[in-house]
């Protein structure tokens, strides 16, 4: 089973969102994120992973040297729909902009995949030195 994700975003509710390329990110702020899990082998159909399941996202931070930005998103709608995972990068969590990783823990089992470009930053500084 080869698992995946898409990126969501205006979520409203279980029924009430849009799908998106990536995730985009302001800094300064909170930004809260959703994704939908889904099963490459079954033409991208939602997956539905156990009760309690989670899926463990890493970004790469935007400062050189400092450890990667590691979250753990969990299912936002349960019981109504299980395959929509939410999670929330704090104010001062900034990611760079690019690839994020996955990893979803079901059943005892673990799934990995990555998104190349999924996600975009937007920062508050936009050019110059910083002086």
């Amino acid at each position: 089973m080869r698992i995946s994700n898409v990126f969501l975003k205006n979520v409203d509710s279980y029924n009430d969102f849009t799908e998106t390329e990536n995730w985009y990110v302001q800094e300064g702020q909170e930004n809260v994120l959703y994704l939908r899990i889904v099963d490459l082998d079954r033409d991208g159909l939602r997956f539905i992973p156990d009760a309690g399941s989670e899926v463990e996202v890493t970004f790469t931070n935007i400062e050189d040297g400092e450890p990667d930005i590691v979250k753990t998103a969990s299912i936002e709608y349960e019981p109504e729909d299980r395959s929509i995972f939410k999670l929330t990068l704090d104010n001062d969590e900034i990611p760079a902009s690019g690839n994020v990783k996955f990893k979803l823990t079901h059943n005892t089992k673990e799934y990995y995949w990555m998104k190349t470009g999924g996600v975009t930053v937007q920062t508050l500084e936009v050019g110059g030195c910083g002086c």
